[in-house]
């Protein structure tokens, strides 16, 4: 059964990581801070701007040394200040910088987590990512509202009208979602890093997983085992209703870049050995099925994630075949994990979370004004489903 197209997988979830005073405005010491913002947002000089000693500043505001050192305290939360012993307070940033990244406290960063499964916090794949996205924020003192919605194939229209926009500071997109939706915040110049997908614009940042690395790594490891033929397995997403088989981009990327490293390393690919079917369960068993009746097969199968590699484990068995005696299994980490000690290469989903909440707050707090994209790397686990090959084999 579906998955409504309106339906959320779970409730939206806010993180308040900003100031730990619920009502500020009400605060003395933020009064002050925010007073003294603004003086110094009219300044200006070829060198750092000095603020006034404590007790200038003190004299002023007629308050206490205390007071000021909390506004101060406060100032230095957000890294507009630095204080040094004997040398007093410097700001950080140029004046008009300092009062852009002051405005921005009262604003908040929004994250839309696309999936067409439930996302579990910290366990699952797309949880993982939103769990480093999370801590880093959390390390940044950075509020953050993630909201966790149903992947239908193009973002619903709905959804491309921002409720509160100038409340947000930037936006972190996750999943799979149609580039269409990347516009409506290029457009309105709100900052964006999209995770695990590759935008095809010239605004938006991204952090993806580095799917070549992953290939040649594969295809070097494979390689010094003595393997020399090599086949890979994909499965596609359908829509109800719908004749349009969906591929994870990622997919064609690693495939051609398997080709490469395959080539480079001595391993011959044929097309018969790649198989790219739709994810359902009973037509990915029946493709399973007949690939393992192929004349010949490949020495090894290179899975494009675990629910694959876990299909393929599935159809050995019933055509009374044995993983690695008859072919050798290697999958990429993505996914459900698969009974048994499987070969394979874990992708860092936590990472990938921590650098994009990193490159939105460069955005943001404008130390660069141009797009870049970050690929993380992923480690080789050797599990049982892969063995060296015996002399003569």
């Amino acid at each position: 059964m579906g998955v409504d197209a309106g339906m959320k997988l779970r409730e939206d979830k806010v993180y308040n990581f900003g100031s730990r005073e619920a009502d500020a405005s009400a605060c003395l010491y933020m009064k002050i801070a925010d007073e003294l913002i603004q003086q110094v947002s009219s300044q200006s000089g070829p060198g750092p701007l000095l603020l006034p000693q404590e007790r200038e500043l003190a004299d002023r505001f007629q308050v206490s040394r205390s007071t000021i050192r909390q506004a101060l305290a406060l100032l230095e939360q957000y890294e507009l200040v630095q204080r040094r012993r004997g040398h007093g307070t410097l700001l950080t940033k140029p004046a008009d910088e300092t009062l852009h990244v002051w405005r921005l406290r009262n604003k908040h960063l929004l994250m839309f987590q696309f999936s067409a499964v439930p996302v579990r916090f910290n366990v699952d794949y797309y949880g993982k990512i939103v769990a480093g996205i999370v801590a880093e924020a959390k390390h940044h003192r950075q509020s953050l509202e993630v909201k966790y919605l149903y992947y239908p194939g193009e973002v619903p229209r709905t959804l491309h009208e921002l409720p509160d926009r100038e409340r947000i500071a930037g936006v972190i997109v996750s999943g799979m979602f149609d580039d269409s939706f990347l516009k409506i915040f290029s457009d309105g110049q709100i900052p964006c890093v999209s995770v695990d997908y590759w935008p095809h614009d010239d605004v938006t940042d991204a952090v993806t997983v580095d799917v070549e690395a992953e290939a040649y790594v594969i295809a070097s490891y494979l390689s010094r085992l003595g393997y020399r033929t090599i086949g890979m397995a994909a499965f596609g997403r359908r829509k109800p209703g719908e004749e349009i088989v969906r591929f994870d981009p990622d997919v064609w990327r690693f495939l051609g870049h398997l080709r490469r490293a395959s080539g480079q390393f001595g391993l011959l690919l044929r097309d018969e050995w790649i198989t790219t079917v739709p994810g359902s369960d009973q037509v990915a068993q029946r493709a399973m099925d007949r690939f393992f009746m192929l004349e010949q097969l490949p020495e090894t199968l290179v899975c494009f994630d675990k629910e694959v590699a876990t299909r393929a484990l599935e159809a050995l068995r019933r055509r009374g075949m044995a993983c690695p005696d008859n072919i050798s299994v290697v999958t990429r980490g993505d996914g459900k994990t698969s009974r048994g000690m499987l070969t394979t290469m874990e992708s860092r989903p936590e990472e990938m979370g921590r650098t994009a909440l990193r490159l939105l707050l460069e955005r943001i707090y404008r130390r660069r004004d141009y797009p870049i994209r970050v690929a993380v790397g992923s480690c080789l686990v050797v599990g049982e489903t892969t063995k060296p090959k015996t002399t003569g084999a």
